[in-house]
């Protein structure tokens, strides 16, 4: 992810890093942007993919590991959450999120990018992210 996104545009950060510096980080704009970019960005998100799933290269994607990514980078970067500690629980329920998304052709919508939308996909995408957020800290 970092590589896709470079230094000049998302600072790297680890999970040994304090709380409060990746909270910090998780609310600088550089951040906030990228975060945003996954979402309006198509090409962001298969580059990512295809650094991770290298057998992919010249090959789509399957939705399963677009899911997969998209679940990874959203525990990362989304700014209503303090970690970047992913396990199998947030994983899993932001995979299937997801899967169900992409089924439905439902816009995947950023949460920061469209705040004050009262679409029905977004406020679930919220409510969906908060209670993970809240349930793993």
């Amino acid at each position: 992810m970092f590589s896709v996104f470079g230094e000049q545009r998302l600072e790297r950060i680890d999970n040994n890093s304090p709380s409060m510096k990746i909270a910090e980080w998780k609310q600088n704009q550089k951040t906030r942007n990228a975060f945003y970019e996954l979402f309006k960005n198509h090409d962001i998100l298969t580059k990512i993919g295809h650094s991770v799933f290298k057998q992919y290269r010249d090959k789509e994607l399957p939705f399963t590991h677009c899911a997969y990514i998209l679940s990874i980078c959203d525990i990362l970067l989304n700014p209503n959450s303090y970690s970047i500690k992913c396990n199998d629980k947030s994983v899993t329920k932001r995979v299937e999120f997801f899967l169900q998304a992409f089924r439905n052709k439902t816009q995947i919508i950023s949460p920061v990018a469209e705040e004050s939308s009262d679409s029905v996909e977004n406020e679930n995408y919220d409510d969906f992210i908060n209670n993970l957020d809240s349930q793993f800290p």
